[in-house]
């Protein structure tokens, strides 16, 4: 038997556990280590406007891994010695592998705003667990009578969707919103005329942008830009400064503060018992990571498990070239390839079926309804 240790419940682990049933014919002995729940993490906007509650987004990984005879370490991995083949726990203890995957998935940098008396409660956009607590601290505050302050930092997909969300949703309209843009303009990644637009839509629904105003760190209830300003705000949302979670450091392979590199085999260069996908791995130079492939990545992982235990010809990863979309939380979407670009429901419509597909598929997998 070949042991194999999924250190992580990222996207790409738990739709591997629905190829458990082959993972164990070939001989291998699955073990996941995680201390927490897993939550779907592709539809940050109806997080936002309160479509998605806790109870659509969480699964229970005890009962998954009952599910699919998947043994499951209810604790945090702190250590990777890959030397002698072994994952150092929090709890103080070990498991041995013979082969190990790192799905940890991304962080925010919080340094500067883990003082608990600035006054200005602090929200990890990589976390949705806490972009749903976040919604239900804003509907309490609401229901008080108050008019929170929120302020954004960032200019990415993910920003502009929590933006757009908390300002569509139940209570969009006691809210004060602000989205402080590290660069120039809103979403650099996407082509000009779609950045302007996105801006223009978001300052229609009376959210204010302030281009180029890096937010570093909160006090005295205020965030406070590298310049010196301040600006009033009870929430922060950070949707900068994203990083793969440390642990990608742990078995010194190579790595940088974007994850752990990888081959088109997902496996580290260097050792090839180490497999790495998802948010927390780099693939040429780039995150491999989308989370409308998360099946793809899944099933190439199973086959090369498979394939290290059976001595078979290995797969190859290859990240498809899709159109990008921005959920606007109003039915429709911006999305792009190249130079193209749409604003419409028919965007809309597209993006939403892409991320209901994916959470077919995890029901397929037996995991959506297991909470």
């Amino acid at each position: 038997m070949s042991r194999v240790v999924l250190v992580g419940a990222g996207h790409v682990h738990m739709a591997l556990l629905g190829q458990a049933e082959r993972l164990r014919a070939a001989g291998l002995v699955l073990t996941l280590v995680d201390p927490g729940s897993f939550w779907f993490g592709a539809q940050p906007a109806r997080v936002m406007t309160g479509e998605l509650g806790s109870d659509a987004l969480r699964v229970s990984l005890g009962r998954s891994c009952r599910t699919w005879d998947v043994h499951r370490c209810r604790d945090r991995a702190i250590g990777l010695d890959a030397r002698h083949r072994r994952v150092w726990l929090a709890g103080g203890g070990k498991l041995d592998y013979d082969r190990v995957s790192l799905n940890v998935g991304q962080e925010i940098d919080d340094s500067g705003f883990d003082d608990p008396a600035a006054g200005v409660r602090v929200w990890s956009a990589a976390s949705v667990e806490q972009l749903s607590q976040l919604h239900d601290a804003l509907a309490h505050d609401c229901a008080r009578g108050a008019r929170p302050r929120v302020a954004i930092f960032g200019d990415g997909a993910r920003a502009t969707e929590i933006a757009a969300g908390l300002s569509m949703g139940e209570f969009g309209q006691r809210l004060r919103l602000a989205c402080y843009l590290p660069g120039p303009r809103l979403l650099p990644d996407a082509p000009v005329t779609v950045s302007r637009r996105a801006a223009r839509v978001l300052g229609m629904r009376n959210v204010d942008l302030l281009p180029d105003t890096a937010i570093v760190t909160a006090i005295d209830s205020c965030v406070q830009s590298r310049d010196g300003r301040r600006f009033p705000a009870e929430h922060v949302v950070l949707a900068r400064g994203y990083r793969a979670a440390r642990f990608v450091h742990a078995g010194q392979m190579p790595a940088e503060a974007g994850g752990i590199h990888v081959t088109a085999r997902l496996q580290s260069p260097r050792d090839e018992r180490v497999f790495a996908s998802g948010g927390c791995a780099l693939l040429l130079g780039r995150r491999a990571l989308e989370l409308a492939d998360v099946e793809r990545q899944a099933r190439v992982l199973a086959d090369n498990l498979i394939a290290c235990a059976t001595r078979r010809p290995m797969k190859t990863y290859r990240p498809p070239a899709t159109a990008r979309a921005v959920d606007l939380a109003e039915g429709r979407a911006f999305a792009w390839y190249g130079r193209l670009w749409w604003y419409n429901a028919t965007a809309g419509r597209w993006r939403s079926r892409r991320d209901e597909a994916l959470r077919a598929r995890l029901q397929r997998a037996g995991l959506a309804d297991a909470y």
